[in-house]
């Protein structure tokens, strides 16, 4: 009896331990959306209440169907929900179907809520209804548009712009209007009209392109897409494009040769969008300096040991400057030229016969540096190579003077001698030639009346000869003075 007794208990307590464990924890669906289009998302809150006497470990184990993705929000959720005793826990599941689902038709999907606590496994039901759109006339179309091109562009390429355009439901848009507007250059104005298809997307490309001498600035691409016949216009995407700056410097050197003249013409060209400064150097020498000149002028730079002329230039975009360097020894052939002509001219007409004159002291006072005695000589020579005849020599001898007429042994008599009181003496000596390059000199004494203190001037002699043409010329000596 007493055993009987036992194992009734025993059962007893093993129904109501089975009860208790069955009961730990409760779950409760409660829809968020449940009807949606295709391509929407369904959304379910899921609470899990702990009604048992000990915390629980929970796991959600979804059905992997490839017709519907699925998220738990939290996402860790999936794996691990604790719930403390008495109290609740919410997920949200995230059900969105695939383009294969059919529309207008409802749907459960099937899952689990397992405890790795009790072992208790839980059947969960969401039930939702997939509408079809093409019976809806209210519906709104989504589409979105996601561009691209280079944020930085030299306007003297072109720029890419691409553009995807995406339908996120299955409505089909018949007509999608999506316009390119461009602030700085309107050419680039464009309008798409385009058909899209439920779900589907499209590529749209175009070009853009820009003044070559467009000034940098910053470009704004405004692209709006809009449903007209939904009266459904998009918020616009906008792209900013960088128009950047560039100045190439292009050198043009034309040479031009002359006789002794050379000409360069020098051509500086901005071809860019800004200003650009260049230094423009041409090397030069001192001597090269003085037969050069510069249009417009330039400064001297020394550098490296050399010389170089230097412009400094600003060029505004797509201006040219020219510079002229003219190298002229037209100059320095004149100059010489003159310089043989006056030589062979002088040559030419030079006199035939050089005469010089010169006076020695002979004799002086001790105390009052008196001349009492002179000697001259002058000298005759022939400076050709041929025989000249005739020749007259006329000396002049001041008043105060008394020519010594013993004459030195040696020298040429004067042929003859004519005395004036008041002028003074003219003596004249007669050469009937003179040799190539021979050469005479006549000399003679002279003594003066009264003591002369400090010197004396002599004038010039004269030759008189016969040149040429056989006519006479005259040469004249140097005027002395002696001390």
């Amino acid at each position: 009896m007493h055993k009987h007794r036992l194992l009734l208990v025993m059962a007893l307590i093993l129904v109501l331990g089975l009860s208790a464990v069955q009961a730990s924890f409760t779950v409760d669906v409660v829809p968020v959306r449940d009807k949606i289009l295709p391509g929407e998302v369904a959304v379910f809150n899921v609470t899990v209440s702990n009604t048992g006497k000990t915390a629980e470990e929970l796991s959600y184990k979804l059905v992997e169907d490839p017709s519907w993705s699925v998220i738990t929000n939290p996402i860790f959720h999936q794996t691990s929900l604790k719930v403390p005793v008495g109290e609740n826990r919410t997920t949200q599941i995230l059900l969105t179907p695939d383009k294969s689902i059919e529309y207008g038709q409802s749907y459960d999907y099937n899952f689990k809520i397992a405890s790795s606590v009790s072992h208790i496994e839980k059947q969960i039901i969401l039930s939702l209804f997939v509408k079809s759109p093409n019976k809806l006339t209210n519906y709104v179309p989504i589409v979105g548009i996601d561009a691209d091109v280079n944020s930085e562009l030299d306007p003297r390429n072109k720029a890419e712009l691409y553009m995807t355009v995406t339908n996120f439901n299955p409505l089909n848009i018949t007509s999608l209007l999506v316009s390119v507007v461009s602030e700085v250059n309107p050419g680039n104005n464009r309008v798409f009209n385009i058909t899209l298809p439920g779900l589907a997307k499209k590529e749209l490309n175009m070009s853009l392109s820009y003044d070559p001498l467009q000034k940098p600035v910053k470009e704004k691409i405004t692209i709006t897409y809009s449903v007209p016949a939904r009266n459904k216009t998009f918020a616009p995407e906008t792209k900013d494009i960088q128009i950047l700056p560039y100045a190439e410097i292009h050198k043009n050197t034309v040479p031009h040769e002359y006789f002794l003249k050379k000409v360069q013409d020098i051509k500086v060209f901005n071809d860019g969008n800004v200003n650009k400064q260049e230094d423009v150097r041409v090397k030069t020498s001192l001597f090269k300096q003085i037969f050069t000149s510069e249009e417009p002028a330039a400064q001297i730079v020394k550098e490296g040991g050399f010389r170089y002329y230097s412009w400094p230039l600003v060029l505004a975009p797509q201006e040219s400057k020219e510079i002229t360097i003219t190298e002229n020894y037209r100059p320095l052939f004149i100059i010489f030229v003159v310089l043989v002509v006056a030589f062979g001219l002088y040559r030419i007409f030079r006199s035939p016969v050089v005469i010089k004159k010169e006076a020695h002291r002979m004799k002086k006072a001790d105390a009052e540096e008196e001349i009492s005695m002179m000697k001259v000589q002058i000298h005759i020579k022939n400076r050709t190579g041929k025989i000249i005849e005739n020749l007259n020599v006329v000396d002049k001898i001041p008043h105060i003077a008394v020519l010594d007429r013993d004459f030195p042994v040696g020298t040429l008599q004067p042929s003859k001698i004519i005395k004036h009181e008041k002028r003074g003496s003219i003596i004249k000596w007669v050469i009937p030639e003179l040799e190539a390059y021979e050469e005479r000199i006549i000399t003679y004494n002279l003594s003066f009346k009264l003591k002369i203190i400090g010197g004396i001037r002599l004038s010039s002699a004269m030759v008189k000869y016969k040149n040429r043409i056989n006519r006479f010329s005259k040469s004249y000596s140097n005027r002395i003075s002696a001390r």
